[in-house]
């Protein structure tokens, strides 16, 4: 009977130590969440994972919608490749709110010199002009008032899942150079290419 009791004690003891630590415990935790909270943390966390969330949703639904048209592709063989166009104008039925920008594929580089002949300390100017697509757009879904860009590669549907600034969106194409030999010197004034001679040399620029 008495070693019952003993018994019953012992437990009792490793119980209350038990609950004492779990106390502890939870209470570090609850610090430590607290924490995270006052720090904004916890709760950024949560909006980038709510975010990434939607962002996989949308691109998800977009290549159900790619894959669709590639089969309507398949079987009628008289209709155009799939665009990003279409998809995005699917995706609108949805009430997905889209950004449209103005592409900024270049096209063609043309010279108004294919050629220039140069002597020792001479100066010549060429004029550049980038040609542009006229129909490309580039389209950006817009998720928490943030643009993420929406585009097709050969594998499907991408959509970055880091944002573009309102500057990126409106940024172009410049052109940029440099001369291949210590003897020229070029310098480019907006779409004017000036070239400087130092020696006798015949410089050629081919059209790309």
């Amino acid at each position: 009977m008495r070693q019952d009791r003993i018994s019953v004690k012992a437990n009792s003891g490793i119980t209350l130590i038990a609950l004492v630590v779990t106390i502890i415990i939870l209470v570090i935790l609850a610090a430590i969440s607290i924490n995270l909270i006052l720090n904004g943390k916890l709760i950024n966390r949560a909006e980038v994972g709510q975010k990434l969330t939607e962002l996989s949703k949308i691109e998800e639904k977009a290549n159900l919608i790619y894959a669709d048209k590639k089969m309507e592709e398949y079987q009628n063989k008289e209709k155009e490749k799939v665009t990003i166009e279409e998809i995005v104008d699917e995706l609108k039925k949805d009430n997905y709110q889209f950004k449209e920008v103005d592409g900024d594929d270049v096209v063609d580089i043309r010279l108004d010199k294919n050629n220039i002949s140069m002597l020792a300390n001479s100066e010549e100017a060429i004029q550049v002009t980038l040609e542009r697509g006229e129909s490309a757009i580039n389209y950006y879904v817009i998720v928490n008032g943030q643009y993420y860009r929406i585009y097709l590669n050969a594998s499907g549907v991408i959509l970055d899942k880091i944002p573009s600034t309102l500057e990126e969106l409106s940024s172009k194409s410049e052109l940029k150079l440099s001369a291949n030999s210590e003897i020229i010197e070029v310098q480019l004034e907006k779409n004017i290419i000036k070239v400087k001679s130092k020696g006798k040399v015949r410089r050629s620029t081919n059209k790309r």
